[in-house]
């Protein structure tokens, strides 16, 4: 369905000696006029239009796209060929064609519109009397060569009304350096001629406004997309994966466009039937939870439009952290540039967050307070804008949702609403004995890289039917990455309820984290350790708080003064209260101060909470699985024989640990997707 905009004033066609242009332009206007009501009391003007434009010799295809452009919606085209084959049928037999007069006369009474219209109308006539005295159409200029060569391509606009050009299955801004190149060769391939700059130019704002105009709108999209009742993912090859409940495939022609950047790479083509588990070949992490955590992860981002947390690996040197974030960026969203370094410009944050569907920052020290609220709001999704270079009043505007790592040798992230949207990570160094050449590394990493990417679509694939199935209670913060995570356990075979402990435990090390970190919250929970109350105002806690932690000047987690003590409370407030600290603090004054009331209450731990059976020193052929799942009485841990490849199962009441081999009983081998 076509439906042209507000046509600008002083429109002009592309080329002025070209038909085809300056139909374009009378069509658009004479649009305009019908959308305004000034045309809706002439009944016959689809048929008066008609006439016009065979008497100056125009097809069918002209006329059933004019008709359909000025009446969008009521086109009705069987009546529309109708009028056509009898105008054209009179033309040939030379009988007058009245409509074509009626159309001029009536069009010629309008305002702006219609002085718009016959000022394309006299440029038709024009051609025409060119035509009849056989004089040659001028030379086109370079501009008008350029502009013909850019109108072939598919030119749109996305939801900013930027203009962009399709190039080789993906969106190129028309104001772009690859855009202007491409017009420039081709200028060369075709005519033999350079173009200068101000006939690129010239072309350029002429495609743009071509694009923004006449151009369809399309919402683009940086790797992943949701379109027709399946995701999609982006290869950078001109494939894409469609992934359905059940299955996935390679589309070799994708229906929607993908915004891609030059530092983009194309990925490999994904193989069925691998497993996650390949991954830990490469990366650092022992951990069972942990590695649940990332292989549900790794197979959320798939997912569009939801939030995925940060990954934050933390630990000592050489325990694999730049891997980590490495060998997953080349996994999901292969660059050129496979981590970042420190970022301090808040307008290069956004744009790299814009350029990138995943993004990672390497090696930090420490993170301002903008930083850590940026990427935060990048997680959950958020606007961002800046001035357009050489503008004082136009925005580029960013809508961004992003996925996110960032390591470091001390944990960085302390703000708890950057927290709240983690996964915390804490990694070992690698012992000597199990380090690898990291030529020989890459090696298997790269015959691997099929195998681990078609594993996790073969996951995503499950999941999706997995997931409507799915009835759940209490959600935590990223309930959406929840609930996926949980079918998404399911569809490679683990418990929900691993995947559910898994999380909470690293929500429960945030916590942790957040208080360890935050010397206001340790002043607090000090204030607490032999008192169940404590009353008093705002000015004598802060007085009192500021004695117990003698805190830095460059302490950024304590507030520098008693007015910003409630914003300061109020940011760990919910990380207090896991700790069984309640913090009120009235909202109104008082002739002695604002009064505050701290109540401690220890939590009560649950005794069907999960308990984790550690293997038993003397077994050595035994390594502990570390897998545990809820329940009332018993807790199975999973145990492996390294020598024989054998799986064992043990059953102990909670706290028992089995002292001997005996203790364990044989249950043959598990797959080890579902075990591993």
């Amino acid at each position: 369905m076509i439906n042209f905009p507000t046509l600008p004033k002083g429109l002009k066609p592309a080329n002025r000696h070209n038909k085809d242009d300056i139909f374009n332009c009378l069509t658009q206007s004479v649009g305009n006029a019908y959308r305004r009501g000034l045309l809706r009391g002439w009944e016959d003007i689809d048929a008066a239009y008609t006439g016009f434009l065979v008497q100056e010799g125009f097809d069918k295809n002209h006329v059933l796209y004019a008709l359909k452009s000025i009446f969008n919606g009521s086109f009705d085209m069987e009546k529309s060929e109708y009028l056509y084959d009898r105008a054209l049928e009179k033309h040939r037999q030379g009988e007058p064609l009245i409509g074509a007069g009626t159309f001029i006369e009536n069009i010629s009474k309008l305002d702006d519109d219609g002085q718009d219209c016959m000022r394309f109308i006299k440029q038709l006539s024009r051609l025409a009397k060119k035509g009849t005295k056989g004089k040659q159409e001028p030379t086109p200029t370079q501009a008008e060569l350029l502009i013909d060569i850019g109108s072939n391509q598919h030119l749109f606009h996305d939801d900013m009304c930027d203009a962009y050009v399709e190039l080789n299955g993906s969106a190129v801004k028309v104001r772009s350096s690859l855009f202007k190149q491409y017009l420039a060769r081709e200028m060369w391939l075709q005519h033999g001629k350079a173009p200068n700059s101000d006939s690129l130019n010239q072309a350029m704002n002429v495609l743009e406004a071509k694009a923004n105009y006449e151009g369809e709108l399309h919402i683009l999209h940086n790797r992943i997309a949701e379109h027709d009742n399946a995701f999609w993912y982006d290869l950078a090859n001109g494939k894409a994966v469609r992934i359905t409940q059940g299955q996935w495939e390679i589309a070799d022609n994708p229906p929607l466009i993908f915004r891609r950047y030059p530092h983009q790479q194309p990925n490999v083509l994904p193989v069925s039937g691998g497993s996650l588990d390949s991954l830990f070949q490469f990366i650092n992490i022992p951990d069972y939870d942990h590695r649940l955590l990332l292989k549900v992860w790794i197979v959320s981002f798939f997912i569009p439009d939801i939030g995925h947390p940060i990954i934050h690996p933390h630990g000592d040197q050489g325990s694999g952290k730049t891997t980590l974030c490495r060998y997953i960026k080349r996994i999901i969203d292969p660059s050129k540039i496979d981590v970042f370094f420190n970022i301090t410009d808040k307008n290069e944050l956004v744009q790299n967050l814009e350029h990138h569907a995943f993004i990672a920052f390497d090696n930090m020290s420490d993170i301002p307070d903008w930083f850590s609220d940026q990427i935060a709001q990048a997680v959950t999704g958020a606007g961002f804008s800046k001035r357009k270079l050489f503008t004082d009043d136009e925005d580029v505007v960013y809508q961004i949702r992003r996925a996110l790592a960032i390591n470091g040798i001390s944990q960085v992230i302390y703000r708890p609403d950057a927290m709240d949207r983690s996964i915390l990570f804490r990694l070992k160094e690698i012992d000597e004995d199990h380090r690898v050449e990291e030529r020989k590394l890459e090696a298997m990493f790269t015959e691997a890289r099929p195998f681990i990417l078609g594993a996790a679509f073969d996951a995503l694939a499950q999941a999706i039917g997995i997931y409507p199935t799915l009835s759940l209670g209490k959600l935590p913060r990223m309930a959406d990455f929840c609930r996926w995570g949980c079918a998404i356990a399911e569809g490679m075979g683990i418990d929900k309820h691993d995947f559910l402990h898994a999380y909470a435990s690293n929500i429960k090390d945030q916590h942790k984290e957040i208080v360890g970190g935050n010397t206001l919250a340790q002043a607090i929970i000090e204030l607490m350790k032999d008192r169940t109350e404590w009353t008093g105002t705002v000015g004598k806690l802060y007085d009192a708080l500021f004695e117990i932690a003698s805190p830095n000047k460059k302490d950024r987690t304590f507030p520098k003064a008693s007015n910003k003590l409630r914003q300061a409370i109020g940011r760990i407030n919910l990380n207090l209260v896991k700790f069984g600290v309640r913090v009120d603090i009235s909202e109104y004054d008082t002739r002695t101060g604002v009064p505050v009331t701290i109540k401690y209450a220890p939590i009560q731990e649950d005794n069907k909470s999960m308990v984790t059976v550690q293997a038993p020193e003397n077994l050595n052929d035994i390594n502990n699985y570390t897998h545990s799942t809820r329940c009332d009485h018993k807790t199975p841990t999973l145990w492996k024989d390294n020598k024989e490849e054998e799986y064992f199962i043990h059953e102990a009441d909670d706290d028992e640990i089995p002292s001997s081999p005996d203790d364990i009983h044989n249950i043959g081998p598990l797959p080890k997707e579902g075990a591993v």
